[in-house]
């Protein structure tokens, strides 16, 4: 019966330096990830790359988007880059921005001021024959006025 006692109390010591162990296992990892969690996040200020592909770059405010460029897509055949600017709110829809455009047209290379519908306003082209132009437009985007300078 002695021999039984012997056991049972080393097997209650054992089993009690276990539960010290886990317990300060639990301890250190609890501890551990709250140190991680709190740990500020390092963003690098400058990033040095020689090439950066991306579809679209956002400039966001205060979780709003203020600035994109990308391409203003008007169907399979007419997608267009341009840098668009939005007012203060951000942009919640196409309408929010204003729009500049730098498309060749005939493989003239020319500068898209759009209005907030999203009617041309303004065209400033440099022509392949060596002279620029620049139309200014109403509020339905229809041209009317044009400046143009050719070469003599």
């Amino acid at each position: 019966m002695q021999d039984i006692e012997t056991r049972l109390a080393r097997l209650e010591r054992e089993v009690r330096r276990w539960r010290v162990a886990a317990g300060v296992v639990v301890v250190v990892a609890t501890s551990a990830l709250v140190v991680a969690a709190q740990a500020p996040q390092q963003v690098p200020k400058v990033l040095q790359v020689d090439t950066i592909s991306a579809k679209r770059f956002s400039l966001m405010v205060d979780g709003k988007e203020r600035a994109r460029l990308g391409v203003d897509d008007q169907g399979p055949d007419n997608v267009i880059p341009g840098l668009f600017l939005y007012r203060k709110g951000g942009a919640t829809e196409p309408s929010d921005c204003a729009r500049f455009v730098v498309f060749g047209q005939n493989d003239e290379p020319e500068l898209v001021l759009k209005n907030r519908t999203g009617e041309f306003q303004a065209w400033l082209r440099a022509e392949t024959s060596g002279g620029a132009s620049l139309d200014l437009c109403d509020e339905r985007g229809v041209a009317t006025k044009t400046l143009s300078s050719a070469r003599d």
